[in-house]
């Protein structure tokens, strides 16, 4: 059971390890039977396909980003600061590592990851907006997250297309059409808006930190 165990490491290591270095999309499946030292039929024991191993990996990462951002914010602040900052150092990583990036994008374009990020946003934002006592419903605010996630999306694909939009210009914009889907006042987007301007560096120090940590995860 031990070598089983360590040799499904070992794939999850090197296809870690080739993602960020030549990209998902550059990596074979041939590739990463090399890098493990594990014959290619142990690789489909495992994982189904490519994507199958990037799930597998994804996992880690989102969970290390949430650990990373958690105490970025002041327990007087809204919950909302919190989402916000995180999805603003998605973006900021992405713009610094091009292979995480693409490693992002996917997570965003697959259907199944997709969705499950989509229902873990649902049930943070379900929590945030309590603190603004939402008239809200879950399904209606299920709906949003769908929207408020594709437009995620669209900032991170047009990271691939429009190097020149600066990333704190997708953040902030990002930021105000995510505001406003959730039906807060007026006055609160104006205020977190200006609050989050205030962590410019904070989300530029924490995407560093991500990269550095990412790297470590394996």
């Amino acid at each position: 059971m031990e070598k089983i165990h360590a040799t499904k490491e070992r794939i999850m290591r090197a296809s870690f390890k080739l993602f960020l270095e030549n990209g998902y999309e550059n990596t074979q499946i041939r590739q990463i039977a090399e890098e493990s030292q594990a014959v290619t039929g142990s690789i489909y024991h495992f994982f189904r396909n490519k994507e199958d191993i990037l799930r597998a990996l994804i996992r880690p990462i989102f969970s290390k980003q949430v650990e990373i951002c958690k105490n970025a914010v002041s327990d007087e602040e809204s919950p909302l600061m919190q989402y916000l900052i995180l999805c603003g150092v998605q973006l900021a990583t992405c713009q610094k590592h091009r292979n995480l990036h693409e490693i992002y994008y996917l997570c965003y374009t697959s259907n199944d990851l997709c969705s499950e990020i989509i229902e873990s946003n649902t049930e943070f934002l379900q929590k945030a907006l309590a603190y603004y006592r939402s008239n809200l419903t879950r399904g209606e605010l299920y709906l949003r997250c769908i929207g408020t996630t594709g437009a995620l999306r669209a900032y991170m694909a047009s990271g691939f297309m429009y190097d020149n939009i600066d990333v704190m210009d997708r953040i902030f914009t990002f930021a105000s059409l995510t505001l406003r889907a959730y039906e807060l006042p007026q006055e609160e987007v104006d205020r977190l808006l200006h609050a989050l301007n205030g962590y410019r560096k904070v989300i530029d120090e924490l995407s560093n930190t991500m990269i550095r940590e990412i790297g470590n995860l394996m």
